[in-house]
């Protein structure tokens, strides 16, 4: 079929940080991706794929979801609304937590009918000379397991 796309995308992000005090932060978020193709052979490379702690971090689609290990393989549209709670106890050391909600479904019109699942971590994180250092637990709904997380310095 010469001239035709083999598939087109639609990505959606929106992140909104919210300073509730001198020490406390919200960021509500929501991230959403669904592929139109004309038939349902989705080359591995293009599929939808969430996890780990960055959004594009092993492929440019993935959406970060933390409490999830590197990258889950998820159906061909998925919306994901999470929140990142942060509370400053002083100016170096910080606990935090994030709350993700998923849905996904082969078919843009049935997402509502679309498997769903919750997925959540708890951290601390402390900023040192070196960059910031953080260790976080998190629990995936989709593979119903714990993952651990430690990062030392920027993320670049």
């Amino acid at each position: 079929m010469q001239g035709k796309a083999p598939l087109n995308t639609l990505d959606i992000k929106y992140y909104k940080p919210v300073r509730l005090s001198d020490k406390l932060y919200i960021t509500p978020g929501m991230s959403a991706r669904t592929i139109f193709n004309p038939n349902d052979n989705i080359p591995l490379m293009y599929a939808n794929f969430v996890g780990g702690q960055y959004n594009g971090h092993y492929v440019p689609q993935q959406i970060a979801l933390q409490g999830t290990r590197g990258m889950e393989l998820l159906k061909n549209t998925v919306v994901a609304v999470q929140t990142n709670i942060r509370y400053h106890f002083t100016p170096n050391h910080c606990i935090h937590t994030n709350l993700n909600c998923i849905v996904h479904h082969d078919k843009l019109l049935k997402l509502t009918e679309g498997q769903s699942f919750l997925d959540g971590s708890i951290g601390y994180s402390y900023n040192s000379i070196v960059g910031p250092m953080a260790f976080e637990v998190g629990y995936s709904g989709l593979s119903r397991s714990l993952y651990p997380f430690i990062s030392l310095g920027y993320y670049f």
